[in-house]
């Protein structure tokens, strides 16, 4: 299949093998339906680029699906494929699957392969951080596919407490999202787990200090 990664940087690429994230999921019995839309380079916010144009939110085609792995997360959530696989390093599973509003699971490291991402696949940030991870539109299809693409299964630690936060003191926060912090809090409060208020320190300064590719 074609593997442009959405620029005509890579036109006319074509993968000769299946990425082992695949392989896994076609021994499993899935049937892979097609690739989907992704920022140029899985570099940007939105998956748009010059290859194969812009990823509309299905909700709302004014808005954007996010990115990097926004056309999978716009399929899934139109219910084009009851599954996705999408890859993460700074959010490209997880803010498309917030944005269209269906799950999305960024794997430990290790857990899960990851696919090669050119022209990006070599860097030691991508090699150190990134995973290939599920979506779905249902919590319980993500850990089913989770069982399949994952090289092992741990048995769950231990949680000692669960850190909540509203804001980072850097943007406005809606009222639904922080009601929807608060009833998530309340749920680990009653399921017996110590809840505490703590945040991720100096966020200004990384986000000064930080080049975010995606």
């Amino acid at each position: 299949m074609s593997a442009t990664n959405g620029s005509f940087l890579l036109a006319g690429t074509v993968s000769d093998e299946d990425a082992a994230v695949i392989r896994r999921m076609r021994r499993a019995g899935a049937i892979l339906i097609g690739k989907t839309n992704l920022a140029e380079c899985s570099a940007f916010w939105d998956s748009v680029n010059l290859v194969y144009g812009t990823t509309r939110n299905p909700h709302d085609g004014t808005r954007t699906a996010g990115g990097s792995s926004g056309g999978e997360a716009a399929a899934v959530a139109a219910a084009l494929s009851p599954w996705g696989i999408g890859s993460d390093l700074g959010g490209s599973i997880r803010a498309p699957a917030h944005w269209t509003g269906v799950f999305g699971l960024r794997p430990g490291r290790d857990a899960v392969p990851l696919p090669a991402h050119p022209p990006w696949s070599s860097s030691a940030g991508v090699q150190m951080f990134a995973s290939a991870g599920p979506m779905a539109r249902h919590a319980e299809d993500v850990d089913l596919m989770l069982s399949v693409l994952g090289e092992r299964r741990l048995e769950p630690a231990p949680v000692p407490c669960v850190a909540v936060f509203e804001e980072d003191g850097l943007q406005p926060v809606s009222r639904a999202c922080r009601a929807a912090v608060r009833r998530a809090a309340a749920a680990l409060s009653t399921a017996g787990l110590e809840v505490v208020p703590e945040a991720p320190p100096h966020a200004a300064d990384l986000r000064r200090a930080g080049i975010f590719l995606d």
